[in-house]
């Protein structure tokens, strides 16, 4: 379904209902991916033992032009449960999560820097000393919850893959 206020309510006219895809693996590096724009939230991107942005593993390759997201972060929480509000109260009858699976280590605070020259973008974690697969299961969670306070019919839908722990 697209993300519009009129496609929803042209959809349930229809007698349709509406889940639109939405991700929390990555984010996009050269446009505003659910109204989220990269550069202006670096605060939400894994960082590996180095301190670099870990690109999304498909092919091995740096080819998609996108990084993988910290489902620790306060920010990106934010965000994302923004984003999710957004369609829900366009009148979403849900959402559907892909790419649900395991996470990459965020090492991201061991790298946090003050420049004087302007404000910082600081990495913080909502869960100390936890793994990010358990900061992702407590992520969904709270987008399952978000989108169940529009009413107990309200779906989430998980694409997780065939025997994963989030299946």
């Amino acid at each position: 379904v697209p993300h519009s206020k009129a496609a929803y309510q042209q959809a349930h006219e229809q007698g349709f209902r509406v889940v639109p895809y939405v991700h929390f693996m990555c984010i996009h590096n050269n446009y505003a991916d659910q109204d989220v724009f990269l550069f202006q939230h670096p605060e939400i991107i894994i960082k590996d033992v180095g301190g670099h942005w870990v690109h999304t593993p498909m092919d091995g390759s740096d080819r998609l032009h996108r990084f993988l997201t910290c489902a620790n972060s306060p920010a990106y929480w934010k965000l994302s449960q923004a984003y999710v509000k957004k369609m829900m109260d366009w009148g979403a009858d849900g959402v559907f999560i892909d790419n649900v699976g395991r996470r990459k280590p965020c090492l991201a605070p061991r790298f946090n820097r003050r420049n004087p020259e302007f404000e910082p973008y600081v990495h913080e974690h909502l869960f100390s000393d936890v793994t990010h697969d358990y900061a992702f299961d407590r992520f969904l969670q709270a987008i399952r919850l978000l989108v169940k306070s529009y009413g107990k019919e309200k779906i989430v839908i998980l694409n997780s893959g065939i025997g994963t722990r989030f299946q």
